[in-house]
């Protein structure tokens, strides 16, 4: 009996056996673990969604472009229907310059870097071209435009934002005329009339933002810099 039990321990399917049961219990911390990673990338990712939307979101900038509403009359079924559309223009030449400060920001054991930028988009529109001309010599106009800039996120505006145009300084209002270029942002109102004397709109548009995680540039200008 004892030396069957000696052959038993001895024999490769014990050792296995033992091998198998070590392995399981090797499982138990793995999993522990393991779980304690989950739990601490949650909690962290947890604490940084915490400190973005308390700061501001990731950023993405838009522009300048300016919109001009337009009003055709077109005949349909012995009827005249007003088509509503918009020429939005973008500049002819666009610099942006920025300046970004990283802060890092703590929930608990937690932390997430944001940042405090300046942003300077400076260029301008040429407004002597065929498509322009040809709005402002017909009636389709409303006599109205907006120069807009596109902000993803607009609790991230400052105090120290302002819009230049030809040198003037320009009330700021919120909200877009309307979103077919981007989503929210700020516009400046501006007058037809003025615009066709013009033929050109200088602009210098100093942006006081904050945000976290991501600061991105939409290149809608012929040349972009």
């Amino acid at each position: 009996m004892t030396t069957q039990t000696g052959k038993f321990f001895r024999s490769p399917s014990f050792k296995f056996m033992v091998i198998g049961i070590l392995s399981l219990l090797l499982l138990i911390p793995t999993a522990m673990i393991r779980s304690l990673i989950n739990e601490r990338e949650s909690r962290s990712e947890a604490a940084r969604t915490e400190i973005s939307e308390s700061w501001s979101l990731a950023q993405e900038i838009t522009g300048p472009y300016i919109s001009i509403p337009v009003e055709t009359i077109k005949r349909e079924r012995r009827e005249d229907v007003v088509v509503y559309s918009t020429l939005h223009i973008m500049p002819e030449v666009l610099n942006v310059t920025s300046q970004v400060n990283p802060i890092e920001k703590h929930r608990g054991i937690f932390s997430s870097v944001v940042y405090d930028a300046t942003i300077v988009l400076a260029g301008h529109f040429d407004l002597n071209n065929e498509e322009f001309e040809k709005l402002i010599s017909s009636s389709s106009h409303t006599g109205k435009g907006f120069l807009s800039v596109g902000i993803s996120d607009l609790r991230g505006i400052g105090n120290g934002t302002s819009f230049r145009l030809n040198g003037m300084q320009a009330e700021i209002l919120p909200g877009l005329y309307n979103h077919e270029v981007t989503r929210t942002g700020v516009h400046v109102p501006l007058k037809i009339g003025e615009m066709a004397n013009q033929k050109r709109i200088a602009f210098e548009i100093t942006l006081d933002i904050k945000g976290s995680n991501d600061l991105s540039f939409v290149p809608v200008g012929k040349t972009t810099m």
